[in-house]
């Protein structure tokens, strides 16, 4: 694949209508050549899938049968095989049980709700309470009586950028011929 350094494009002075006219031109060529060089590629990688599907789908719904046949194996011989370590070493690589990451869970007959009462009253040091301004609502209130003289005083100010962008018609581009 070939290897491309990207530069920073600066924005040059004294730019004709002519060269402004023949850059968007060429432009909107190389945007249609990429589309259309993608959807080949995306066609050629979408039959490449398909060659191999099938035998991948088989392989994997072995694999499902396989992995049942040895995890059973060592659930039922877990005395015997895993005595010292967790894990054993094969020819064909290491299998072993590990323990999962922690996590609470409700009991039968309860839920979080009634977890976090109990917490509030009895371990209320274990309970979360989260402030936070609400931008969104700042945002869409900016312009009101209430909330416009009070921004700079909160320290807040609205910040909007603006940004140069093309959007192109899909359609067949045709390029310029260029004398």
């Amino acid at each position: 694949m070939a290897k491309t350094t990207r530069k920073s494009v600066s924005l040059a002075a004294g730019i004709t209508a002519l060269q402004y006219s023949e850059a968007l031109a060429k432009y909107a060529g190389n945007d249609a050549r990429m589309n259309a060089l993608t959807s080949e590629m995306d066609e050629e990688i979408t039959a490449i899938r398909e060659q191999y599907d099938d035998d991948l789908n088989i392989l994997a719904k072995e694999n499902e049968m396989h992995l049942a046949i040895i995890k059973g194996y060592c659930v039922q011989n877990r005395e015997s095989l895993f005595v010292e370590k967790k894990s054993i070493a094969t020819i064909h690589g290491t299998i072993g049980f590990r323990l999962t990451t922690p996590s609470l869970k409700c009991i039968a007959g309860t839920n979080w709700e009634k977890v976090l009462a109990k917490l509030k009253e009895k371990l209320p040091a274990y309970v979360r309470t989260s402030e936070e301004p609400d931008k969104e609502k700042l945002l869409a209130d900016r312009a009101s009586e209430t909330v416009a003289p009070l921004l700079t005083e909160l320290g807040v100010k609205v910040s909007q950028g603006e940004n140069f962008y093309i959007e192109l018609k899909k359609e067949v581009v045709q390029t310029p011929q260029l004398a």
